[in-house]
């Protein structure tokens, strides 16, 4: 079963604000529009519904609404934040 992961909203934007140093992330899905930036680390394996994407450090990407993603990558030292 694919948990839902709950987030708190921003009030002025449809976005909610997380800032994170796991880069183990299993599928999950959001409620709200998740835009996510890689801060620091590299190669982080975003899986976005079965397509897997490759990020670096400096990256931003955006996942809508209930789509089903998750996050992974080498062990190493991460730093990403999302609105």
């Amino acid at each position: 079963m694919i948990e839902h992961e709950e987030v708190q909203n921003n009030q002025r934007l449809p976005f909610y604000f997380y800032y994170d140093n796991k880069v183990m992330q299993p599928e999950h899905w959001h409620q709200g529009i998740e835009l996510n930036y890689l801060i620091k680390g590299k190669d982080l394996r975003f899986a976005l519904e079965g397509q897997t994407y490759h990020f670096n450090s400096g990256d931003i990407w955006l996942v809508n609404r209930r789509q089903i993603h998750s996050a992974s990558g080498e062990a190493g030292e991460w730093e990403y934040g999302g609105g």
